[in-house]
């Protein structure tokens, strides 16, 4: 296989960047999702109805439109029962 230099530059890079993150943070990094995670069959497709948010209500000012948004976190059904609902921000 051959490489070209930019190619070898590129791959000496990363594994160069690769070896700078502290080994604890490596392991941080690589370790598994808490609660793990679900096998594709396990989630049945197109169950539950596609939501669609409204429009956002906002306000127009000399061609201007301002908007207040918040952030907030809530739950909502994304997997199909019986699984739980999801935190959502």
């Amino acid at each position: 296989m051959k490489f070209t230099r930019r190619e070898f530059a590129k791959l000496t890079a990363m594994a160069g960047a690769g070896l700078m993150i502290p080994w604890d943070l490596q392991r941080k990094l690589l370790a598994q999702i808490p609660g793990g995670t679900l096998a594709p069959g396990d989630v049945k497709k197109y169950t539950l109805p596609l939501v669609k948010p409204p429009a956002m209500p906002g306000k127009s000012n000399k061609n201007k439109d301002k908007y207040k948004i918040a952030v907030r976190q809530f739950e909502q059904r994304i997997l199909s029962p019986p699984h739980p609902v999801t935190p959502v921000w």
